[in-house]
């Protein structure tokens, strides 16, 4: 299931965004645990470079997972996710990044 915690806008994210949400809630389902949105276009981010801000990136929580699963996982949201995106294993978090590709 998906869910955000408390305080998480839902809105303002790219459509790209959500169809790697319905990804990444499958691949949570797959093991029983709910896919938690942690932080979209809320937290503190780096002004700079974040693209939290541009609705482009989510970040997943995964505390909730055994730490065995916590590398697997993350093989998952790549392979799954495909070369759009971008997915980092944060010290408390997955970062995942809609990064699309532009063809001038």
């Amino acid at each position: 299931m998906l869910r955000f915690k408390s305080g998480v806008p839902v809105s303002g994210l790219v459509p790209e965004l959500y169809q790697a949400l319905d990804k990444a809630t499958a691949i949570f389902d797959e093991i029983g645990k709910d896919c938690i949105v942690t932080s979209a276009r809320n937290g503190k981010h780096s002004a700079t470079y974040s693209r939290h801000y541009a609705g482009l990136a989510v970040d997943l929580r995964r505390k909730h997972l055994d730490l065995a699963l916590t590398e697997t996982m993350r093989q998952r949201l790549t392979e799954e996710l495909g070369s759009e995106y971008t997915d980092i294993l944060e010290s408390t978090h997955y970062h995942v990044q809609y990064k699309p590709h532009y063809h001038p």
